[in-house]
């Protein structure tokens, strides 16, 4: 697969999904092989690849070239602190990387203060996040403020998944609304999905919100881009 590679590849997405198999030997082939093309469009979905170690993902990371403008990864269950930070240390060295999608969905060894991280070093011209910590159990209302604390001022379009996350509720949902109107940020989408008996506020709050955003006439030469907001899943 990956001998067979074009230099010319722009777009690529590859399920790997339950390829139990393919180990860091693999991946590694695959990330020379992509270090070697223009790619601009990469999807891999490498969930219950659990053979594959932090250090390789982290070599996928620093092995993209600088064309690569949106990136989505999905992970296996087993990936801890240390695979989220030096995967955001490589992306942030991606000057093009404009779109980002990141599912870590039961990685049960993600700690306190690692998404805060995750957006601190985030590429300087993100324009897109969509992050996915469902059913992590050690997140927090806290992993919440201080990621919203840090969300970087390009961003448009944020999707942030915090389903089973026992330790997340209104408190750290509300936080995040409340920090992106007291920045005023020019979002043009907002999706959070949670459990569903949580969202009822939150989801009213952000309404409110986004009303309240499109009734304020801004001194900009730019017309105010259309706001939307997906109601939250009951899944």
């Amino acid at each position: 697969f990956a001998n067979g590679m074009p230099q010319s590849l722009q777009d690529l997405e590859v399920d790997f999904e339950w390829c139990i198999a393919l180990g860091n030997a693999g991946l590694d082939a695959i990330a020379d092989a992509l270090g070697r093309t223009k790619v601009q469009t990469l999807h891999l979905n490498l969930r219950s690849c659990d053979q594959l170690s932090w250090e390789c993902f982290a070599n996928l990371a620093a092995k993209l070239p600088n064309s690569i403008q949106s990136l989505g990864l999905l992970l296996h269950k087993e990936l801890d602190d240390k695979c989220v930070v030096q995967l955001a240390d490589h992306l942030k060295q991606k000057p093009g990387l404009s779109r980002l999608q990141l599912c870590l969905n039961g990685c049960s060894k993600l700690g306190t203060g690692v998404i805060e991280q995750l957006v601190e070093k985030a590429p300087p011209q993100l324009m897109e996040l969509d992050l996915n910590i469902a059913n992590c159990p050690q997140m927090k209302n806290i992993d919440v403020i201080q990621f919203s604390a840090k969300l970087p001022q390009s961003l448009e379009k944020l999707h942030l998944n915090c389903d089973g996350c026992r330790d997340i509720d209104s408190e750290g949902l509300l936080h995040l609304a409340s920090e992106l109107d007291r920045r005023s940020r020019e979002i043009s989408k907002i999706s959070i999905h949670a459990a569903p008996h949580l969202m009822a506020t939150t989801f009213e709050y952000l309404k409110e919100w986004i009303k309240d955003q499109k009734a304020k006439k801004r001194k900009s030469i730019h017309e105010v881009k259309a706001m939307n907001i997906d109601e939250p899943s009951t899944k």
